[in-house]
């Protein structure tokens, strides 16, 4: 199986929702994902261990300008983390099926938020609220389906892709506070907390754009805020 394709279908989906084409994204993305569970159910995945893939988080301006240009304030709610992923291979290099399967999820995830997302911004309706329930409905299933992935994988495979996880967890937990499942939100909080606490040193200098936004979301419900944040690299 090679996931050079899957990764080229990836960035154009992440290209189309910095455009704002939310829905196309979403057919790509479904496609790269039918692509890599046929894949695996017709025993063609070989899984590498030497796998030389990096995961970098790609900034959404379409998503950041909803977020940042709302009147209104969720102070009680995680903030959304506003960033998809793209999984970079090194020249001659060897990507992972399953992390790249881990981060398609999290991008279709993202995409059916982002939906609702741009439909709630806009003058409420009565097609626009079951669309929204129905695009909030999708993104849940996919970040948890997300999730369970990396934990069937072990302890590794959480290690290398935490920013994928506390991105999928903290999303997740947002989107259970709006529908008011409180015993899921806290399940949530308590998983991304433990996560972003147990992150390595290493991980957080190589990230530091996506731990200050991580930072900022769990910030009012940490309750140890002192060393948490991320240190800049040396120059």
């Amino acid at each position: 199986m090679n996931v050079a394709s899957i990764n080229q279908l990836n960035n154009e989906a992440i290209a189309l929702l910095e455009r704002g084409d939310s829905p196309t994204a979403v057919a790509i993305l479904k496609r790269a994902l039918a692509t890599l569970l046929e894949a695996e159910n017709e025993g063609r995945v070989v899984e590498d261990a030497t796998s030389s893939s990096v995961v970098q988080s790609v900034p959404i301006a379409c998503i950041d300008a909803i977020i940042y240009g709302s009147t209104t304030s969720d102070d009680d709610l995680l903030d959304m983390y506003p960033r998809a992923f793209t999984l970079v291979t090194y020249q001659d290099g060897v990507g992972s099926f399953h992390q790249t399967i881990l981060v398609i999820l999290y991008n279709l995830a993202l995409s059916f938020d982002a939906m609702a997302l741009a439909a709630a911004s806009r003058e409420s309706s009565e097609t626009n609220t079951k669309s929204t329930a129905a695009w909030h409905k999708n993104a849940i299933k996919l970040y948890e389906t997300a999730l369970q992935v990396a934990c069937d994988r072990g302890r590794a495979e959480v290690n290398a892709m935490s920013c994928v996880l506390l991105a999928a967890t903290n999303n997740l937990g947002r989107l259970q506070a709006q529908r008011l499942c409180f015993t899921d939100t806290k399940d949530c909080l308590r998983s991304v907390i433990k996560l972003y606490e147990s992150t390595s040193d290493d991980t957080r200098r190589r990230n530091v754009e996506d731990f200050e936004l991580l930072f900022n979301s769990l910030a009012p419900f940490l309750c140890v805020k002192d060393n948490l944040l991320p240190v800049a690299p040396a120059a």
